[in-house]
């Protein structure tokens, strides 16, 4: 929600809420290039006479040097961001690695061509992450203690990070923007003007906190509020109802079949359960309607090729909203796998074991011989135990919450060949391991068309998605909200599927 105010890309989100703040636009660049015809190459213009805020002219050296910093600055795992650029992949490995071949930059033509491996239909969405933010070239390759300049509307007055072990206010970070006197308008729609002049954030704050403050004049706005205690989200949708805002968070909660392991690995088994759970429950288990949605689809919505979906329950209908269990149907389905009677073990970490416990339930109710496993501690230790094929976990909670706003990064991982990395669990996500080479090739047909056409592309992912819920690999049941609380003299509120509350837009009497 910050650094996006304080720097740009080559290309963006576009600066709006909801759905149409999913579409990529064009920043310092002067338009979203196509790929070459192989798909490996993107030629990217700058725009004219952009400065960063020391007064610098922004060069095409400074997008190269500046990819090239991201992957020096260790203080994050980038891969496998980036990695198809040519001269990338070992960067990840060594934190020195030469790209010259893979991103070709020309001061005098204002040209940056990126040169990959193999075609990346994710590529575009990747330059629009905060790692291929542009600063100088001459930027240290080391996190800096003084903010790098940048191209957008604010800049850093102050910053104050946050101290572990202090109490009280004196522990929170303390972040001052204030306005880039050099910034002018240059691409209205990625980077438009903002309307305060001074935005001051306050960083590491406990939810609770954050809300009093609110509440009592100190602060306009508490954001990115999640997990919430279901007495407080009844109180504040009870007294601050004008005030309190609940946005798809791109997180869909699910439960994963095993489509391998006996009683999944029949498709009637899988609809069985889908038929069977009550998926308003779930979401009254996890904070109710203000913290949560149901579904019964892995897109979650406000993302491109979201389009409701839901061919189970009572009574399914063509607005693809969930309309209750189906017990009868459930029942006769389990008959017809003839699987009744057979033992399953539902898999949760100890954060959701009340999900867990809630499947267990209803598998009983199906005629299996259900019982719960919680593993405690670090949740690496459950996904490396689930991602482990010689664990045969049958059935198992899971949840994914976006790395950008694109359709690939949800199917992909949970559901293509490539999210099964044998001899490798903790780089395996996909649990069910629904491995269908017909589905990997939509994906990827998918993933060219929608560089070429974007809106052709987003109704091939709907199909995509639709066909993963037909195959009844998991169960989707949730998708979780953020919750915003304004004060009330605070508007122009939008939220955008990327960024968030779209702070710079906001404005106050």
């Amino acid at each position: 929600e910050v650094t996006d105010l304080l720097y740009d890309g080559l290309i963006a989100y576009r600066r709006v809420g909801g759905p149409a703040g999913a579409a990529l636009v064009a920043d310092l660049a002067q338009r979203v290039p196509r790929p070459s015809a192989d798909g490996r190459t993107y030629v990217f213009q700058l725009r004219r006479g952009i400065r960063f805020s020391n007064g610098a002219l922004v060069r095409a050296r400074d997008v190269r040097a500046s990819l090239i910093r991201a992957f020096a600055v260790r203080h994050v795992d980038l891969f496998p961001l980036y990695s198809r650029i040519v001269g990338a992949a070992e960067c990840a490995s060594a934190g020195r690695c030469d790209v010259s071949h893979g991103i070709v930059a020309d001061d005098t033509t204002r040209t940056v061509i990126f040169h990959l491996t193999r075609p990346d239909s994710s590529f575009l969405y990747e330059l629009a992450l905060p790692w291929a933010f542009v600063v100088p070239a001459d930027s240290p390759r080391s996190i800096s203690r003084r903010p790098l300049p940048g191209t957008g509307p604010y800049e850093v007055d102050s910053f104050r990070p946050p101290h572990a072990g202090t109490p009280g206010a004196r522990g929170f970070g303390h972040l001052v923007l204030t306005r880039n006197p050099r910034f002018r308008v240059f691409a209205p729609e990625a980077t438009p003007d903002g309307y305060p002049d001074r935005i001051v954030a306050t960083v590491d704050v406990p939810a609770a906190a954050q809300i009093e403050s609110v509440e009592r004049g100190a602060a306009d706005v508490a954001t990115s509020l999640v997990d919430l205690p279901r007495t407080l989200v009844d109180r504040l949708s009870t007294r601050r109802a004008s005030q309190l805002h609940a946005d798809s968070l791109g997180e869909t909660e699910y439960v994963f079949l095993n489509t391998h392991v006996a009683p999944f690995d029949r498709l009637a088994a899988r609809r069985a359960v889908n038929e069977l759970v009550d998926r308003t429950r779930l979401v009254g288990l996890i904070g109710g309607p203000v913290a949560a949605r149901p579904t019964c689809q892995i897109l979650p919505p406000d993302f491109p090729g979201y389009r409701p979906y839901c061919p189970f329950g009572a009574n399914p209908s063509p607005a693809g909203t969930w309309s209750g269990p189906n017990l009868a149907a459930a029942r006769q389905l389990v008959a017809a796998s003839r699987t009744r009677g057979m033992r399953v073990q539902v898999w949760a970490p100890a954060r959701h074991a009340t999900v867990a416990l809630y499947f267990a339930g209803l598998l009983r109710r199906l005629g299996y011989r259900a019982v719960v496993r919680i593993v405690s501690g670090h949740t690496g230790r459950y996904y490396n135990a689930v991602g482990d094929p010689r664990t045969r976990a049958q059935i198992g909670w899971g949840g994914w919450i976006k790395d950008y706003t694109a359709p690939a990064d949800f199917l992909r991982p949970l559901f293509s060949c490539s999210g099964i990395v044998a001899g490798d669990p903790a780089s395996t996500s996909n649990y069910s391991s629904l491995c269908d080479p017909s589905l990997d090739k939509q994906m990827e047909r998918a993933g060219r068309l929608q560089q070429r056409d974007p809106v052709a592309g987003q109704r091939a992912w709907a199909a995509i998605d639709r066909a993963i819920v037909d195959r009844a690999a998991a169960v989707p049941y949730a998708n979780d909200l953020a919750i915003t609380l304004l004060s009330p003299r605070t508007g122009g509120y939008q939220f955008n599927p990327e960024w968030g509350v779209l702070l710079d837009q906001l404005w106050v009497r």
